[in-house]
């Protein structure tokens, strides 16, 4: 987690909130590192609740607190021990940006957050103008499987756009609106010193290298 999944973990993060103005409420799926969620903690979000499943995943953070700037002991951060599709759908809370990052889908108990169902429990608990991450990857897998996660996600959320993690990973980034991007805003988020740095990290230091890593549009 801290060295060859950086990249994708810190992206599924800095990906929306790159993208998206006026962030207060974001919730996270799956605490895996807590690298994701220190990432979106670089932005000056009020709040991000994370729904991780796992006390032993919980426990495990703290090794990683070098890595994911302490998120644990981060103020803005509430860990929330419990399964996604029950929080989801119990929750009174609605969110800027819901991303979903669960562990492999071929896992026990894990198939079921990439379904129909649960990406429309998430549109449900989602502000109208907010966006869904999803983080899937094609190792391990076939193009059908790819492409039948690809077609769900799209039947919930209409404009997906899908941008290189890895390698091998996908990250889709789906709303019930088309994402219009503010060039200016963008770059005054990358002048925040932890974004730069944080982004930097991963050999991204301006907006066309982010921008680049887009592979697909709604079209």
């Amino acid at each position: 987690s801290s060295k060859g999944d950086v990249p994708t973990q810190l992206l599924v993060g800095q990906l929306p909130l790159m993208l998206k103005a006026d962030i207060e409420d974001v919730l996270l799926v799956g605490l895996g590192s807590g690298m994701t969620a220190g990432s979106v903690l670089t932005h000056p979000v009020k709040r991000l609740d994370c729904v991780e499943i796992s006390t032993g995943v919980a426990e495990a953070g703290r090794f990683f607190a070098p890595f994911n700037h302490d998120v644990l002991n981060n103020s803005r951060f509430n860990l929330i021990v419990d399964d996604a599709k029950t929080y989801v759908n119990t929750t009174p809370q609605m969110y800027d940006i819901i991303i979903n990052e669960p562990s492999n889908p071929w896992m026990a108990g894990i198939g079921n957050l990439f379904s129909i169902e649960f990406f429309r429990d998430i549109r449900a608990v989602l502000k109208p103008d907010g966006i869904a991450v999803q983080w899937f990857h094609r190792y391990e897998t076939d193009d059908d499987v790819v492409s039948d996660v690809v077609r769900t996600f799209q039947r919930v959320f209409p404009y997906t756009y899908i941008f290189q993690g890895n390698t091998n990973d996908l990250i889709m980034l789906g709303s019930g609106h088309r994402i219009t991007l503010d060039s200016a805003r963008m770059v005054g988020k990358l002048e925040d010193a932890a974004v730069r740095d944080e982004l930097a990290s991963i050999n991204i230091h301006d907006i066309p290298s982010l921008l680049a890593l887009q592979m697909m549009s709604p079209e």
